[in-house]
């Protein structure tokens, strides 16, 4: 299944869902939490769009390794921190905006 998403966006979201005793509450926040690792498992992925939320944590050095069609991504105004390896610009990226996190190293 994974193998068939070309396209993943979760732009400026105010969706998230608590689970309580008694079952799931629909809450506005946004989406946060780490990178789900699912995402680096879409291999035909073209686009990675995740701006605006609240995604955090580090990525991993070798997230992008299996991505050899991503050409955009725009992980801007979250709060990831870290690394990235600069092999993403092995990738045939047109576009990568990881603006407004806190993102250290050199590219």
């Amino acid at each position: 299944m994974q193998d068939n998403i070309n396209l993943f966006t979760l732009l400026h979201n105010y969706i998230s869902c608590e689970k309580t005793d008694w079952g799931l509450v629909k809450t506005p926040s946004l989406i946060g939490g780490t990178m789900p690792e699912c995402i680096w498992q879409m291999t035909n992925l073209t686009g990675l769009f995740l701006s605006n939320n609240g995604f955090h944590g580090t990525i991993p050095y070798n997230a992008f390794n299996d991505l050899k069609k991503l050409e955009d991504v725009d992980i801007s105004r979250n709060r990831f921190f870290g690394e990235i390896n600069p092999s993403v610009f092995d990738l045939p990226l047109k576009s990568f905006d990881i603006s407004h996190n806190k993102i250290s190293g050199s590219l």
